[in-house]
């Protein structure tokens, strides 16, 4: 068995820092581009997929359902994603709501920016360890593969033990014991 030396262990630590602080950044970051996203959303009278393909985060989210983020949902984004954070602060608990598991992949997304503009050396495999330990469960990942398009409706995996339902109405309501910002619902 490997003995951690001193110095793997220093680097650990530092790597551990580093991505900390990264999600603490990431966080500010996301929350003031939801801003950014909202406020262009509201001059809109009319939406189409080219909008919101030029938001900073919405467009990070499964593009097959683009036409439904209007600025009421951005605005429910925004919250959700804001109680994410203050989560992140207060002590971790896992999401709440599909919306909120999509908030956190939006903020590892932003945290990868982050490490290639700074140059960070975080661990390797860092975002497949935190989605581990921080998602309860990887069913939010299916509404970005295109060979499940359209498996929100699927009655069989909307109703399967465990999945929670993944159309884009129920992407606020929280999971079992869980509760969300009262104005998200």
């Amino acid at each position: 068995m490997d003995s951690i030396t001193p110095e793997r262990r220093d680097r650990s630590l530092l790597q551990a820092k580093l991505l900390a602080g990264a999600m603490g950044e990431a966080s500010l970051v996301l929350i003031d581009q939801l801003f950014e996203d909202l406020s262009g959303l509201r001059i809109r009278e009319r939406l189409d997929r080219r909008d919101i393909a030029n938001t900073f985060v919405l467009s990070g989210l499964p593009p097959r359902h683009a036409e439904r983020y209007d600025a009421r949902f951005a605005q429910q984004f925004l919250d959700i994603a804001a109680d994410m954070t203050v989560a992140l602060i207060r002590g971790w608990t896992r999401p709440s709501c599909v919306a909120q598991e999509l908030a956190l992949r939006c903020l590892f997304d932003q945290v990868e920016v982050i490490q290639d503009l700074y140059d960070l050396d975080l661990a390797d495999g860092w975002r497949g360890l935190l989605e581990q330990h921080m998602l309860e469960d990887m069913d939010s990942e299916m509404l970005y593969q295109n060979a499940k398009e359209g498996f929100e409706g699927d009655i069989e995996l909307n109703i399967h033990p465990g999945l929670a339902p993944m159309n884009v109405q129920d992407w606020f309501e929280p999971f079992n014991d869980a509760s969300v910002p009262p104005y998200v619902r």
